[in-house]
């Protein structure tokens, strides 16, 4: 068996050496994987600011009729739920006590008138002093003022409407003892009809009087509109919110004040919005971000939201028109990562 002898000569463990210590390009190389992510390159569009509520359906004028002062209820002059005119006669007291004082006062002050003329004529001949005929003419003020307060005392024997509208239901029957501040009936006016509701704080300037809304009521299909015609002089500080009210002509008369209605008022029309998607929002402690890819590397933009849909939202700040920015994969991305846009 013939066995070699292989020799090594220094030159050849330095080549060997130098061999082993070259580095690998293929198993060295650190460059990035790219990210594919789906994208959206932003446009403008238009954004409806429209805020929902609830508010109350109210008669746009409405009182509730009580006695202003004791009696005995004469008679009723009206039907419940009867139409009414201003000034209508609706409720008669008793008065006769009243009207016999009243006429006792009035004979009196016929009386006293004839007097004083005939104590005027004397004074003038001076056949009596001037404290005489004062004394006659005091006498004659104190009837007058009598007289004044009783015809007053009268109104209130005689109830009367203060506004057209409908009567409702009474609460009194003809010869029964009333007291002061008994509930005879209430009067409303159904047509037109008032709603009432609140606006936020950060709409407040720019709700304005002469703005349409749209409402439903429960059990009628129909959308319906109202007019603002007017809004509180200031915040309510338990709520921070400005009360509203709008007018809705109820000339059908299908809708009955005291309901609720379910409100959309469109307050702002946004003609150059820039809407994203929501998906697209990262949210943290310090505010709101997106992911914007400029020449195909990404960078993290901190944005400001003013209003937002189910689906979309409103960006104030942070993006214009046509910037680029990553729907998917927004837990992967940071600044500097390179992206591959995936088409949709």
């Amino acid at each position: 068996m013939i066995r070699k002898l292989i020799l090594f000569t220094p030159l050849m463990a330095l080549s060997m050496l130098t061999s082993c210590s070259e580095p690998d390009e293929k198993s060295g190389s650190n460059k990035s994987k790219s990210i594919s992510v789906r994208y959206l390159v932003i446009k403008e569009d238009t954004f409806n600011t429209t805020y929902t509520t609830n508010g109350n359906i109210l008669p746009f004028e409405e009182i509730t009729v009580r006695s202003e002062i004791t009696g005995r209820v004469q008679s009723i002059h009206f039907k419940e739920g009867q139409h009414i005119k201003k000034g209508q006669l609706i409720i008669s007291l008793d008065a006769r006590e009243l009207e016999a004082d009243l006429e006792k006062t009035m004979v009196l002050l016929r009386q006293s008138k004839i007097d004083l003329d005939r104590r005027k004529s004397l004074l003038e001949s001076k056949a009596i002093s001037q404290e005489e005929f004062d004394q006659f003419s005091n006498r004659h003020e104190e009837l007058l003022a009598t007289k004044s307060q009783l015809t007053a005392r009268m109104d209130a024997y005689q109830v009367r409407a203060p506004f057209d509208g409908t009567v409702g239901l009474r609460y009194i029957s003809e010869g029964a003892m009333v007291s002061v501040g008994d509930i005879f009936t209430n009067i409303a006016v159904q047509n037109p009809l008032k709603i009432e509701f609140a606006i936020p704080e950060k709409y407040a300037q720019v709700v304005s009087v002469g703005d349409r809304l749209r409402f439903n009521v429960r059990n009628l299909s129909d959308t319906l509109e109202a007019l603002i015609y007017a809004k509180d002089s200031r915040i309510q500080q338990d709520s921070r919110a400005l009360r509203v009210r709008a007018q809705f002509d109820n000339s059908d008369g299908r809708i009955t004040p005291g309901g609720f209605a379910s409100i959309e008022y469109q307050l702002q029309v946004h003609d150059k919005a820039i809407l994203i998607p929501t998906d697209a929002i990262i949210s943290q402690n310090d505010g709101e971000y997106v992911i914007r890819i400029n020449g195909g590397i990404s960078q993290k933009v901190k944005i400001s939201t003013t209003e937002r849909t189910s689906t979309s939202a409103l960006v104030s700040s942070g993006l214009q028109k046509n910037d680029t920015i990553a729907l998917t994969g927004l837990l992967y991305l940071r600044d500097g990562i390179p992206v591959d846009l995936q088409e949709k």
